[in-house]
Formats: C-alpha cells, sequence, structure tokens
C-alpha cells in the first residue's frame, strides 16, 4: 500500500488591500477586477506551506538536494483550509496535491530526491557574470517583445525569513525558512519562487500576472538571507486561451558562486482580457 502523508493548513495574507505591489492579482481589488472572489495567494507560498509536509516524505535528504514539479490550478484565497497530499509513487517519486476547502484541486505536481535529468528538456543554464542593478523602471513587456532566446542579466537579491523547525511551520506568515541541525535554510519555495521577482524586476508587465508552473531542480539549500544571484534566459513565449506567457530558465547561485537551483518558471505577463498595453 502507498504510504500518505498529509498535513492541514490554513492560508493566510499580511493585507489583501494593499495595492501597492509589484502584482496587483495579489491585492483583493486588483484580483476581482479579473473575476476572482479575492486577493490570490502567491503560488510560491502555497507550494511553501507545503515544504513541511514535504520534508515528512522525503526526509532532509530532499532540502540537500531535491527536484519539484509544481502547477497551480486554482486560486487560493485568504483564509481557506487547505489540505496538503502526498502519496509515495512506484517510482521513488511523490505526487504532491494541495487542495481547497475540501476538494478543489488548487496545486497538483510531484516531488523528488536527488537529481533528476529528465525535469526539464534543454535547459539553458546562465553563465555567472558580474551582477548589475535592476532596471529602473524596468522595461514594458508585450507580446511582439518577448526575448525568446535571450540571455538576461544577473541581479542579486535574498530571502531573509524566521527559520524554524519543520514540525513548528506554521501558514500564519508568508513564508518560513526552515531550521536544521542549528541552521537557517531558506524555504526552498522561496529560493525557486525569486524567480517570480526577478520577472518584476526584469519587466514591466503592464497588469497583473500569474505564477503557472515551477519546475526546480535543487543542488544545495540556500542559507537564510545570504545574497542570491539570479539570472535566466527567455526560454519561449506563447498564447494559450488569451492569455500571454513568458517561459525563464533561472539560474540561482550564492555570492560564492555555488549553484543552488535550476528553474524553469512560466507565467501568464498579460492576462485575458487585459487589453492593450499602455
Amino acid at each position: 500500500m502507498a504510504s500518505v502523508v498529509e498535513r492541514r493548513i490554513q492560508s493566510f495574507m499580511d493585507d489583501p488591500s494593499n495595492m501597492n505591489q509589484p502584482n496587483l492579482i495579489h491585492s483583493t481589488a486588483g484580483a476581482q477586477a479579473f473575476g476572482f472572489a479575492d486577493a490570490l495567494v502567491t503560488g510560491s507560498i502555497v507550494y511553501g506551506w507545503a515544504v513541511p509536509a514535504i520534508l515528512d516524505a522525503l526526509g532532509n535528504e530532499w532540502l540537500q538536494q531535491g527536484w519539484a514539479d509544481v502547477r497551480f490550478r486554482r486560486p487560493v484565497y485568504p483564509n481557506d483550509e487547505l489540505t496538503v497530499r502526498l502519496r509515495e509513487m512506484e517510482d521513488g517519486a511523490w505526487s504532491l496535491e494541495v487542495f481547497r476547502e475540501g476538494d478543489e484541486l488548487t496545486l497538483v505536481g510531484a516531488v523528488g530526491r536527488g537529481l533528476r535529468s529528465d525535469l526539464v528538456d534543454d535547459f539553458r543554464e546562465s553563465p555567472r557574470v558580474p551582477v548589475v542593478s535592476t532596471p529602473n523602471p524596468p522595461p514594458l513587456l508585450t507580446p511582439d517583445t518577448v526575448p525568446v532566446g535571450q540571455q538576461l542579466p544577473t541581479h542579486e537579491t535574498s530571502l531573509d525569513a524566521p527559520a524554524v523547525p519543520p514540525s513548528e511551520a506554521s501558514t500564519r506568515v508568508r513564508l518560513q525558512g526552515i531550521l536544521l541541525d542549528g541552521a537557517a535554510h531558506a524555504n526552498p519555495a522561496g529560493v525557486s519562487g525569486r524567480m517570480s521577482w526577478y520577472g518584476h524586476a526584469s519587466y514591466d508587465y503592464a497588469g497583473p500576472s500569474i505564477h503557472t508552473r515551477t519546475q526546480a531542480q535543487y543542488f544545495a539549500p540556500a542559507l537564510s538571507g545570504e545574497p542570491l544571484e539570479v539570472a535566466a534566459v527567455v526560454r519561449d513565449g506563447y498564447q494559450r486561451n488569451g492569455h500571454e506567457y513568458i517561459v525563464y530558465d533561472g539560474t540561482i547561485r550564492n555570492r560564492s558562486a555555488e549553484l543552488l537551483a535550476h528553474v524553469r518558471h512560466t507565467v501568464i505577463f498579460r492576462v485575458a482580457g487585459q487589453g492593450d498595453a499602455r
């Protein structure tokens, strides 16, 4: 019989009414303008809340080196009751599902230990080059200007959040780090989620965006608060169901040049019905 791991959590947002942010889909008014019931909780945060359950299933080895393929299927709103469920598969990987209010599937994917060579096809790793400042203002991204195949600059960021043992993790904060053996590690979902920050730092999407998929190969854990160097190649750009997508092949390193993650990051940068760019 396959092993199953479950955790129940309650979603949370600091201030859903906040309109002073780069992506207004994460505000009540911004989300409702596109037909959603309330502010959308960031997909990477929902994935991050699932990390303690992932560690229950896979152990700390996954934090040291592991992979994840996660699709964000349906919205998660503030104060939703969520169920995280992992089920062991025959190949040693685990399926990952997050249900909202009992049976509405919001996140689906798989996770596993070690290196998975077929996680992404033909991934393009960015070379390590000097960090440059983010553009101010960033250039406007339109369907006609998606620079497919282009190497983008390297920008520096960090992920500083209180770290707690996985057993003490809470959803009443945005995203907690993981405390293991006295070391404060950044949440892996937050590390791969730095690609959302990178996209907004690199381009003005001229409106709300929706993160739809993360494919992440983690090579080593990041320490909480350490500087992270993020670069990307634009993998693809396309339209589907009226939405405009951009796909990044993101490379994340620490300041010591250690490779932390390869992340294929897929995002709707223009939501259907948004209209022409300003």
